[in-house]
């Protein structure tokens, strides 16, 4: 959102216009706008002015004084002015003062082109397995909500709100990968093909697991065993993170990251965002016949 605004003389008013920051289109109302008072001392009658905004994104705000500056809010809750104020003496002409579509509670939203915000709901529980051969671990999602995949396309941003959320959320690519298995395993010296199950290692049957054609959190396999970790190309430039004094909020474009499927999460939770940027993820391939073990 921006604000555009004039002081109308001293101790006059202000006058101005609300629209999008991200389209510069404006925001029809109604919906009141309010300047509270920065300074100390200031009279009574000058501490809180209110307006309504017109239909087309209009508005005037009358009674402002001199000998202070003032903070300026909307009543909407998905509308934010992120660091919206009007100086003492207001500006020499009109001048643009962003804001931002952002609700109050913390969590994840899609922003559509229109600028409506829908939540978004976890998809799937974080699982892991140990990698055959290493001591690293695999992560996944599990048991993947594919209703609550949010998909992030054409003018539409992913909106993260609240100061944790955008300071402490991370994103990783999250991969297809065809069957595989998982599990703690040694491989001796001398051994012989009977003793080998399809992996090319020795497992105990309580500890190897298969899983099918699945989605795996930043790494790609070449087989069972090698395997490399990928991160999140982020470009920087498609993404415009806003703090003030009462939200925090982060906004990625769709070409924010190359397109495909990326979990959002804190370190610690058991829980996953999963989002697809750039249109839908395409659907696994069906999982073939289990591998008949080597005798």
């Amino acid at each position: 959102m921006v604000v555009l605004v004039g002081l109308i003389g001293c101790g006059g008013g202000v006058q101005g216009r609300v629209v999008d920051g991200m389209t510069h289109q404006p925001v029809p109302g109604p919906y009141r706008l309010t300047a509270k008072a920065t300074g100390e001392g200031v009279a009574m009658g000058c501490q809180i002015l209110t307006t309504e905004v017109g239909p087309d994104g209009g508005f005037t705000l009358s009674g402002t004084c001199s000998g202070t500056g003032y903070a300026l809010s909307v009543d909407r809750d998905d509308l934010w002015l992120a660091d919206a104020t009007v100086p003492d003496g207001g500006f020499d002409g009109p001048k643009d003062i962003e804001a931002w579509r952002a609700p109050k509670a913390a969590g994840l939203y899609v922003m559509s082109d229109s600028g409506e915000l829908t939540a978004l709901k976890t998809a799937a529980d974080l699982k892991s397995d140990r990698i055959i051969g290493s001591e690293e671990r695999i992560r996944y999602p599990w048991e993947m909500a594919s209703a609550n995949v949010a998909v992030v396309e054409g003018g539409q941003h992913l909106v993260l709100v609240g100061k944790s959320t955008v300071e402490e959320m991370t994103v990783t690519p999250v991969l297809q990968s065809m069957p595989r298995w998982f599990g703690r395993g040694m491989k001796p010296p001398a051994v012989g093909k009977k003793d080998l199950d399809e992996t090319g290692w020795l497992l105990a049957e309580k500890e190897k697991y298969r899983m099918g054609p699945w989605w795996y959190l930043g790494t790609t396999f070449t087989d069972n065993i090698h395997f490399e970790r990928v991160s999140a190309s982020v470009d920087a430039s498609k993404v415009v993170e806003k703090t003030g004094e009462t939200r925090a909020a982060k906004y990625f474009a769709a070409d924010a990251l190359p397109k495909g499927r990326y979990a959002f999460m804190k370190e610690g939770d058991r829980r996953m965002y999963l989002v697809d940027f750039g249109g839908a993820a395409p659907e696994l391939p069906p999982d073939p016949e289990p591998p008949v073990p080597v005798k």
